[in-house]
């Protein structure tokens, strides 16, 4: 179960992580 757990934790934050480039791109794309 630990494992099961901090495999989920790392994939949320490497999930958010990408959000967060991503939504960083798209507001450096529309401040132009």
């Amino acid at each position: 179960m630990d494992g099961r757990f901090s495999v989920c934790r790392e994939c949320s934050v490497k999930c958010s992580e990408k959000t967060r480039v991503f939504f960083q791109t798209v507001l450096n794309n529309m401040r132009w």
